[in-house]
């Protein structure tokens, strides 16, 4: 087992590390939504444009492309939309009924 030392020690939660930018995001950050039909492609919730976002996770903080870098947008990928599965056909109805004749009267 390694012995940590004390200068090694991770830093605490939230405390900023070395060359890592801090980023000050309010926790309120507005959730893109996804694009229809469209995996890794959210819109702004901004401007209503589309954003490339393949291959980052849900829930990471972006920056919004389409600002200035002194405005810094931000927003958090929302979860891939569930796949719309079409619901199964039943069956369709045999011909093992007898349906007795009509009599015409």
């Amino acid at each position: 087992m390694e012995e940590i030392l004390s200068g090694d020690k991770p830093p605490e939660e939230g405390t900023p590390v070395e060359g890592v930018p801090v980023v000050p995001v309010s926790p309120g950050a507005p959730v893109a939504k996804a694009v229809p039909n469209k995996p890794g492609f959210v819109i702004s919730p901004y401007n209503g444009k589309w954003i490339d976002v393949t291959g980052v996770p849900p829930g990471e903080l972006m920056l919004d492309p389409h600002f200035p870098a002194g405005e810094k947008k931000y927003f958090r990928v929302p979860e891939p939309p569930k796949p719309i599965v079409p619901p199964e056909e039943p069956p369709a109805p045999t011909e093992t009924e007898v349906t007795p004749p009509v009599e015409a009267g």
